[in-house]
């Protein structure tokens, strides 16, 4: 992996952590370059606002549901193989998803523009219609009733509190 990479990469885990600390309106480019200790410019450069940054987090996560919706369609896995990959998409993709937690319990949302909320919105779309897959079909019967949007709610709050089992 080329240093530009390693670099690029660096800063998006670091921005993940960050974000879910400070928050989106808190979230100041010179601060965060101190906490990576590297210079702000450098952020600039890759990212050029915190919207980019965020930007670039949030795409990571879109494509992998995104090619995960497309392989699951194309290749109609069993329902055993679906629920592990629902799991290990949460586990590899944790902070992400702790990131979207952490925006939703600060009311941050309204403060995102129109781009990056309207793809925070079709990635948690597609999460969504992903967490309906990996369910049997008595569940998903069961969740057809009105009640999927609550389950899935329950699905966070089962999260925040313990983390999913792995295995």
């Amino acid at each position: 992996m080329s240093k530009f990479l390693k670099q690029q990469n660096q800063i998006i885990d670091g921005a993940e952590k960050f974000f879910i600390e400070k928050g989106f309106l808190k979230f100041q480019i010179l601060e965060f370059s101190n906490y990576l200790n590297i210079e702000a410019k450098i952020i600039n450069d890759f990212f050029i606002t915190k919207g980019g940054l965020l930007l670039s987090i949030l795409s990571q996560l879109y494509v992998d549901l995104f090619a995960l919706d497309c392989s699951w369609k194309e290749n109609n896995p069993s329902l055993n193989l679906k629920r592990e990959i629902f799991k290990q998409v949460n586990f590899s993709h944790a902070r992400k998803i702790d990131l979207f937690i952490s925006f939703f319990e600060r009311k941050e949302l309204s403060h995102l523009d129109a781009y990056l909320l309207k793809l925070f919105c079709k990635t948690m779309g597609l999460h969504f219609k992903i967490f309906l897959m990996q369910l049997s079909s008595e569940e998903y019967n069961c969740l057809k009733t009105g009640k999927a949007k609550y389950f899935y709610f329950i699905f966070f709050e089962k999260y925040k509190t313990k983390r999913l089992e792995t295995g």
